[in-house]
């Protein structure tokens, strides 16, 4: 039996966003590598987030028709699923180790690990589905129904504020998603991006990225709209089907970058407020800052608070 942890929830104190933002300046990590699975090749490659240039790294045979993969946030492996399998991947080569099967969810097209509980959740397409996976054995459990979302096809969760975002494919957008639940609430439409195949966030920057199979391409998503911005084709990968960010991982991005754009300023801050007026209206919680399950006033005046400790400390 899986047994999900409670997440700590991040405290908006300022001696945490203090020691946060000077990690974040001061810290000189390497870049975190994205690595993508073309289901046209059954390869694994890794792609150059500032251009989309892709570099072979070694096939995933046997696996054909790899869904997602996700990396584990505390040990670094990657993890991949294909019709009813886990496995893991080798980054060095590609080559993968089975690990079990996920049935009777066979249609797994999502992975990704709670940064702070270290739960892998993904999505069965076929049963339109959040599940929770057992890295050790492959053994799925039924979350709930990602209604009114029916097909979504990516899944990352932000490094910071722990909000797991999704791409529903059959509507072109972008959705984030309940882990309690399931349950999805519309944030914007990724078109003219009509065919997202996944999603995977830059841990150090906070920055959404997304392949877009129809057109070959990486592009950026605005996590507050949905808009998406165009980076390059992914030349020889031209079936996109699996995104994850992984190798060396940096200090975190800011807390305040609402934008995601990877700077913290009076842009920010502006989103910020306009999403809160949103979730008065419609109900939704995109700017429960302090991710009690509450959008209220507590979030606006936390937000502000560390936007001030963040922007005085440089971090972004």
């Amino acid at each position: 039996m899986l047994t999900v942890c409670s997440r700590p929830r991040f405290a908006a104190t300022v001696v945490v966003a203090a020691f946060a933002a000077t990690l974040f300046v001061g810290a000189s990590a390497a870049r975190a590598q994205l690595f993508a699975v073309d289901t046209g090749s059954d390869a694994l490659f890794t792609i150059d987030p500032a251009t989309a240039a892709p570099t072979y790294v070694g096939s995933v045979s046997p696996r054909t028709n790899v869904g997602a993969i996700a990396r584990h946030p505390q040990t670094g492996v990657l993890y991949g699923v294909d019709s009813g399998s886990l496995f893991t991947i080798d980054e060095a080569t590609g080559a993968t180790t089975y690990i079990g099967s996920t049935l009777p969810h066979g249609q797994v097209a999502a992975l990704a690990f709670d940064p702070v509980t270290r739960v892998l959740y993904g999505v069965d397409t076929a049963s339109d589905s959040l599940i929770i996976i057992d890295p050790a054995s492959g053994a799925a459990v039924f979350v709930g129904r990602t209604l009114p979302r029916g097909n979504v096809t990516g899944l990352a969760f932000h490094p910071v504020t722990g909000v797991l975002y999704g791409v529903d494919a059959g509507e072109d957008s972008l959705v984030t998603v309940d882990v309690t639940s399931g349950a999805t609430t519309y944030v914007g439409s990724t078109l003219p991006r009509a065919a997202m195949a996944d999603i995977a966030f830059d841990p150090q920057s906070g920055v959404l990225y997304g392949a877009d199979s129809g057109e070959d391409s990486l592009v950026t998503v605005n996590i507050t709209s949905g808009a998406t911005t165009y980076i390059g084709r992914t030349g020889a990968c031209t079936s996109v089907s699996a995104l994850a960010f992984a190798g060396e991982i940096g200090p975190p991005a800011c807390r305040t970058d609402f934008s995601g754009d990877g700077v913290v300023n009076s842009t920010d801050v502006s989103l910020f407020i306009n999403q809160w007026f949103e979730d008065q209206a419609t109900g939704s919680l995109v700017a429960d800052f302090n991710a009690d399950g509450v959008s209220n006033s507590t979030d606006v005046s936390e937000f502000i608070n560390v936007w001030f400790e963040e922007s005085a400390l440089g971090c972004g």
